[in-house]
């Protein structure tokens, strides 16, 4: 039995607190990660872990929805169209960046809304309304390719 009760039920990824043992995690968003002791006199402790590097040349997820990268052509070669064109494709009008606008993300490959299963973009090219980009996967904060 631990010597520090606790009721943390939320803030674990979707995961019950008992599944996730006894790694450093932050379910009430302190100022970083800690982990409860095995010492009575010490509740808990502050755990030392460093942030992982941001790499903008690829995506933490599958869907790559969080990807903000610079990357503007397609697995294809094709250069994207911007995203606040029209030509030569009107976007769908269910494209949307939360807390962005449609300039501000240029003509770089996205996945606005989880649209498709990847970052995507339109294309300058009228005969290929849109294609996807081949944004690999992270890996430890670096590029997995």
């Amino acid at each position: 039995m631990a010597p520090h009760q606790h009721n943390f039920s939320v803030g674990f990824m979707g995961l019950s607190a008992s599944e996730h043992e006894n790694y450093c995690r932050n379910p009430n968003d302190d100022i970083m990660p800690w982990c409860f002791t095995v010492k009575s006199t010490v509740g808990f402790q502050y755990c030392n872990i460093q942030e992982c590097k941001k790499s903008d040349d690829c995506k933490i997820t599958k869907t790559g929805s969080e990807y903000k990268g610079k990357q503007n052509r397609t697995r294809g070669g094709i250069p994207c169209q911007r995203w606040d064109t029209i030509t030569p494709h009107k976007p769908d009008p269910d494209i949307g960046f939360p807390g962005a606008t449609l300039s501000a993300q240029e003509n770089f490959c996205r996945n606005p809304n989880k649209l498709k299963s990847v970052p995507w973009c339109y294309t300058v090219d009228p005969n290929v309304r849109w294609q996807t980009c081949g944004i690999p996967l992270c890996l430890n904060g670096k590029n997995a390719q």
